[in-house]
């Protein structure tokens, strides 16, 4: 490799900026000179090419700095949708629960509509206990009629 013999000096860069310069390039192993040449490459292509399409709900840095106003906008729009979706939700839940009270209105229907067959056929179904004189139990299984 080749060392670059130009020197370069940029002005009006603050003590803190070369210090975080510095230690990025530390970070990535790499010297400092390396560090701004791919750093500043990298910045001023991205500057220079349009946007991509990007997946939905992700920002940009440059979209992420709102005005204010941006911001109100924004959270106006996502306000109004929520307040769409509560409704429709709501909606929804009292159109289960009416549907859930139908279907358990007819449950009791049919239970109280064959109570009256289902105790009939129990109460011929359970034998009847005679207790004899020698103290023993003899059962008696009821007859249909």
């Amino acid at each position: 490799m080749s060392k670059l013999t130009n020197s370069w000096s940029v002005k009006g860069v603050s003590e803190e900026a070369r210090a975080l310069a510095k230690q990025a390039a530390a970070d990535s192993g790499i010297s400092l000179g390396q560090w701004m040449n791919q750093t500043l490459i990298q910045q001023a292509s991205q500057k220079s090419t349009p946007k991509t399409a990007m997946a939905p709900g992700t920002v940009s840095a440059p979209e992420a700095a709102l005005s204010p106003s941006e911001l109100q906008k924004v959270i106006a729009v996502m306000d109004n949708k929520l307040q769409r979706l509560e409704s429709k939700m709501q909606n929804d839940l009292t159109i289960l629960h009416r549907q859930l009270c139908r279907m358990e209105d007819r449950v009791n229907e049919d239970i109280l509509a064959n109570h009256d067959a289902f105790d009939l056929e129990a109460d011929n179904k359970i034998p009847s206990a005679t207790k004899m004189a020698d103290g023993s139990v003899q059962l008696t299984r009821p007859t249909l009629s």
